[in-house]
């Protein structure tokens, strides 16, 4: 993903469609705006780009007494890049900015500086000053506008407004239910819960997956990892809660739960050591999950979960399939 700054030196994209906001938080209301992107971008051969801005608008006008930011600049384009944005516009926002009408912006901006073709806008976004809507730039030509209903989960509306109150009220864990990713991080990769089990992910993670066991579970012969290959793409496409993290776009790990027990949890070798099986694991525990089923022949992964405060109160001499490898179950006192 490529990241500008301004308008100035953009280079010609390819049949571009792009989104415009904030997206302070990149949680699922937007995530559902992204996900459209990238599927109108492809329709039509094209790259997706998102147009965001820094400061915040409120904060640039004077107008933020209280609010907080959900996430940082550099934690927004990290989250943007994980949902496959192709691009990044930060706009510097500033009164001047502020004072654009809808249109000329649409017109200026969009179509003069980026060239785009399709427009994905969320169903209340505004334009300008004049809080232009969608539908009323609908005319504008040489542009094709896709709107996107207001995303709902479990009953439950997701704005960014509405995360944050839900954060001065102390309740974090309903937080990040509603944006799709822990709220504030440590660490580079950008994680991501339950993102679409596309095809192309599910092969991608069990990649990942095969990458990871032939260096650290030695046991396994090449014909092992052949036959098991198939169970980790259905696993994934199974599993109650998925959980991925990013390096960039790329998966650098990911993890599965379901019924208080991880069931997945593989990181990439190249992401080995860097604290993000760490991450994920710590995000479960959070989440009330306790236990895991360990291969004793993994020495490695059985010294992670000690570390992580997990212990063996059951050995069984073959594991799930009935293979001999022995398996410790282990349980988090925490």
């Amino acid at each position: 993903m490529r990241i500008f700054h301004g308008f100035d030196s953009l280079p010609r994209f390819e049949c571009p469609a792009v989104t415009v906001g904030s997206f302070d938080g990149v949680h699922l209301g937007h995530r559902a705006i992204l996900e459209r992107l990238a599927a109108e971008a492809r329709r039509d051969g094209g790259e997706s780009i998102v147009l965001t801005f820094e400061p915040h608008p409120r904060m640039a006008l004077g107008r933020a007494a209280g609010m907080r930011l959900l996430t940082k600049l550099e934690e927004k384009i990290a989250l943007l890049e994980a949902l496959g944005a192709d691009h990044v516009i930060v706009i510097p926002f500033d009164r001047a900015f502020a004072a654009l009408s809808g249109r000329k912006f649409v017109e200026h901006y969009l179509l003069g500086k980026v060239g785009a073709r399709t427009l994905v806008a969320g169903y209340n976004h505004r334009f300008g000053h004049d809080a232009r809507d969608s539908r009323s730039l609908a005319d504008t030509p040489g542009l094709r506008i896709v709107e996107v209903d207001e995303r709902v989960v479990e009953g439950d509306r997701v704005s960014s407004t509405v995360i944050r109150r839900l954060l001065d009220r102390g309740e974090r864990a309903e937080a990040e239910r509603l944006l799709g990713h822990p709220l504030h991080a440590a660490g580079t990769a950008a994680i991501l819960f339950d993102p679409m089990r596309t095809t192309a992910l599910r092969e991608r993670l069990a990649a990942l997956w095969e990458a990871s066991v032939r260096a650290t579970h030695t046991f396994l012969t090449d014909r092992d990892v052949a036959e098991l290959t198939p169970c980790v793409r259905e696993a994934v496409a199974a599993v109650e809660t998925l959980y991925v993290a990013y390096d960039g776009s790329r998966p650098a790990a990911f993890m599965g739960t379901e019924a208080g027990k991880v069931e997945l949890l593989f990181v990439a070798p190249e992401h080995f050591g860097q604290g993000i099986g760490s991450r994920l694991i710590g995000i479960a525990c959070e989440r009330g999950v306790n236990r895991v089923d360990v291969n004793e022949q993994n020495p490695a992964a059985v010294a992670f979960y000690e570390h992580m405060g997990f212990e063996v109160f059951e050995r069984t001499a073959t594991d799930g399939q009935g293979r001999p490898f022995p398996i410790l179950k282990m349980k988090s006192n925490r």
